[in-house]
């Protein structure tokens, strides 16, 4: 019962604020523009700019600092492709 009510309290904010967003989507087509506050939504979405940034810098350094052996990366490229079209053709 308390993990619930944990539950329920986290997820509350991002439901209240996803609320508001469709009110306001509804408000603008009935002719009165509203725009909703949305500072828990906000602070997501600067953390996960922020996170992507950081692992685009770190990736870039560590992909850009060594040098590339093709006896390394052309079988690790043919495993990503075969590893992708696996998971493709499993969705249908």
């Amino acid at each position: 019962m308390v993990v619930l009510f944990l539950l329920v309290m986290m997820i509350a904010p991002f439901a209240f604020e996803g609320g508001s967003i469709i009110v306001g989507r509804w408000q603008s087509m009935c002719g009165t523009h509203w725009e909703p506050k949305t500072p828990v939504l906000d602070a997501v979405s600067e953390y996960s700019r922020e996170f992507n940034r950081e692992v685009g810098r770190r990736t870039n350094r560590s992909l850009l600092a060594g040098n590339w052996n093709p006896s390394l990366a052309i079988p690790l490229a043919i495993s990503w492709a075969a590893l992708g079209a696996f998971f493709l053709r499993r969705g249908h």
